[in-house]
Parts: structure tokens; sequence; C-alpha cells
């Protein structure tokens, strides 16, 4: 999944700000407060707001939202009281709150609570289906969530809500549980790291609050955890019972996240390749000289590696054989490089994503980063080149972007990370992913 340039589900997890004033102009200043912190998302938990129930009022706080958060993920929640939220309402005030947020621009992502869809008794299966459908309907993914602050349900338990959000339709899953016992916050990471493992494709999000639950929050992308939550105004930790500084027990400051996040994500990666990837003249080849000057890494490119090993250009390849022979040349020359044991940055051709084989190559070897451009920028860098055979003829602004359409879901399957390319400099590019990653 893809939301404003962020794949979600891959590498170090989102650090999100829930956003918990009660009053209009409390939360005002608490967005504006977080527009220029070090986080990726930012959750507005609505049941905070002394006027929840004016839709207005609402609307109006989300015009501010959708202003200041072009390019963070924007989260609407209303948790009920029976999931710890601070107000019990009735499941059709649920529906109505959750839907009317569910249909602003701002929203990119509306939670809601699997108890709370099911108790709306839409479909046969419980609820949940109906209730979805009607989010995702108004503009919303959904983000499926379930709430308990006294304990850790069984294992048993917790795969088969996971199962009945799944075959609901939820694009995220969400658990959130106190730990009763010493062992419920690695059982809970356990749990996990099975669903990510059996189906990769869908972000999960599993914390275990309190004290004794800190590890879930710092450890996600060790076991498939794809955000977690953070304070941007307490020093290090919320504790249990204080509800002031964040919304939820345990949470930590957004400092602390980045740092051990960040440090962990570096370890993890130790030893993987990182593959640039993207359509021609999105700027993968400078980039990636770039990277490789100011890192040390050795930096190999696809296209020159297969020239070496052919002995003739990629134009004669083309010309001589066709682009089915290059496509082979290119996943045996990926498979080779693949399996070198050192840290590389791999500067890949612009159709190598195509085939899923070199895909799966890519995302099990290393990190897959997606240099994106729009068609207009596009053709401005490589309309004075003639080693481009894919444009033979077809130079133009229009046969880029219809090609660049066929190629994008194969870019979104494969790639960990976005950056886009348009309005950035080939220093500023390398740089940010340098910070990232090395």
């Amino acid at each position: 999944m893809i939301i404003k340039n962020r794949k979600i589900g891959c590498g170090r997890p989102l650090i999100c700000v829930s956003v918990t004033a009660a009053t209009e102009d409390g939360i005002r200043k608490q967005f504006r407060d977080l527009v220029y912190e070090d986080i990726d998302a930012v959750e507005w938990r609505a049941d905070f707001f002394d006027a929840y129930s004016d839709e207005c009022r609402v609307n109006s706080i989300l015009d501010e939202a959708y202003g200041l958060f072009k390019d963070r993920v924007f989260i609407f929640t209303f948790r009920t009281k029976s999931e710890g939220g601070e107000v019990d309402i009735t499941p059709a005030e649920y529906e109505k709150i959750i839907l009317n947020a569910a249909a602003h621009r701002a929203v990119d992502l509306a939670d809601c609570q699997i108890k709370g869809a099911q108790a709306l008794g839409y479909t046969a299966a419980g609820g949940a289906e109906g209730f979805f459908c009607k989010v995702k309907d108004a503009g919303a993914y959904v983000l499926s969530s379930c709430h308990d602050f006294e304990k850790t349900p069984s294992s048993k338990d917790i795969l088969a809500i996971a199962d009945a959000m799944q075959k609901s339709g939820a694009d995220i899953i969400k658990f959130a549980y106190m730990p009763a016992r010493a062992e419920d916050p690695y059982r809970m990471m356990g749990i996990c790291r099975e669903l990510k493992d059996k189906n990769p494709e869908i972000p999960l999000i599993f914390i275990s609050m309190g004290k004794n639950g800190i590890i879930s929050r710092l450890a996600g992308e060790a076991f498939g955890s794809c955000l977690t939550f953070g304070v941007a105004d307490a020093d290090s930790f919320v504790p249990e019972g204080d509800m002031t500084a964040g919304s939820a027990p345990g949470q930590l400051s957004i400092d602390v996240l980045n740092s051990v996040t960040k440090d962990l994500s570096r370890a993890i990666r130790s030893g993987k390749k990182l593959y640039l990837t993207g359509f021609m003249g999105a700027g993968k080849s400078a980039v990636s000289r770039k990277l490789a000057e100011i890192t040390g890494v050795r930096l190999v490119d696809t296209d020159a590696f297969i020239e070496e090993i052919q002995g003739r250009s990629i134009k004669d390849i083309f010309a001589s054989d066709g682009q089915e022979y290059f496509r082979d040349a290119e996943t045996k020359a990926l498979k080779k490089l693949s399996e070198e044991n050192e840290r590389l940055i791999v500067s890949c051709g612009g159709g190598m994503i195509l085939r899923s084989e070199n895909a799966d190559i890519m995302r099990d070897t290393g990190d897959v980063i997606w240099l994106k451009a729009s068609p207009a920028t596009i053709l401005r860098r490589v309309k004075g080149s003639d080693s481009r055979p894919v444009l033979n003829g077809h130079m133009n602004e229009e046969y880029i972007a219809g090609l660049m359409e066929e190629r994008r879901q194969a870019y979104e399957y494969a790639c960990t990370d976005i950056v886009n390319t348009d309005s950035l400099l080939v220093d500023e590019v390398a740089k940010f992913i340098k910070n990232k990653y090395f």
C-alpha cells in the first residue's frame, strides 16, 4: 500500500503522533506544532474533542489538517470507551462519525474498530465487511483495529480476529493490548511475524502497551509492525494511567523512537543490497553515482554490468537479439549480483522490475528505492538521448505516461521506499537516501 509516496508495511516503522486536545483551538495548535516534527503520520483522536458530534466543526478542523499535512499520512480515529476511548456512543453514531471523516480529503486512513463494525450488523458475517466497504467508498483506507487496556487475548483469539479483519477487507490490521504477563509482548511480536510471513502485502500494527511493552514500539521492523506511536512533548515515556501526554500508556518520545528505530534499521540492513529502480530518466544513474561517492559503497549499474558480460552495448543487444533476450540477461545479472557477499548499490535498468522474479530477488536481498518523476520531467531528461531503445520513435510525453502507467503496479509491488525526484537535485536525493539507509 502506498499513501503520499510512502510504502506502508516495509522497512522502518512509520512514526505517528496522536492529537488529543479537547478544544478546537487546542487541536489546531497541536496540529501546527507537529508540522516541523520528524514524524511520518498524524492521528487525530476525535473522541477527545468536546464537539465530536458537530460535523461542521469536525470538518473545519479536517480542512486545516488537509492544508498542514500534505506529505504526512493522516489517520482519523474515534475510540469508543469500550476500547479505551473517551466516550460511549451507539453503533449508529459511530458509523456517522467515521463515514463523515472518511469522506473528507484530509483523511487517508479511517480507524475502524472491528467490534464496532460488527455491531452495525450489515452482513451475516458480523457487519464489518459492509461497514468497511462504506468507508472505502467514502474515500479512505480502512485501518481495522482492536484494543484491550487490561489484558492480551490468547494467540488463538488474536489470529481469529486478524482473519476476520482480513476477510472483511481491512487495508491495515492493528492490535494494541496491555500485557498481563511478562511474555505477552513477545507473544504479540511472534504472532505479528507469523502473519507477516503468511501475507507480506497486508500492513500490520502490533503494539504491546505499558512499560513492559516498550520493545514492541521500538522493534517493529524486526517482527513486521509498520507503525509506532510516540509523543512530541514528553521527555521519554508516557506512564500507565497518564493520558495527558499521549494517547496510550508506554508511548515514547519521537526523539527516542527516531534514534532507536533508525539505529536498529541500519543494523538490520547491514550487508543488504540497495537497489535503485524507476523509469528511465528518473535519476537512477546520477543518484547512484553520487550515493556511492558519499557512502564509499561499491556501485554496480546493471546495464553496464550486462554490457561487460555481453561485450556489446544495450542498443546492439536490442537490435540483434530483441527485448526478451535482454530481459533474460537482466535476470541472470541480477541473480549474480544478489549473491555477492557485500553491501552494494545497484542501479537497475528501468524495465528490470517488470519481471516478478526480479522483483522478488530484489525484495528478498535488499531495499528497493523507487525513484519517481513525472512524464514531463522524464521527457525533458531523456529527449536528447539515443540510448533509450524502448522510446525509439516514441519520444513524447503521452507515450511515456502510458508506459509509466503500465509499469506502475510492478514498481509499487517491488519497492520498499519512494523518492520523488521532480524538484530535487541529485545531491539532495543521494543525501536523503544516505541518511535513511546508511
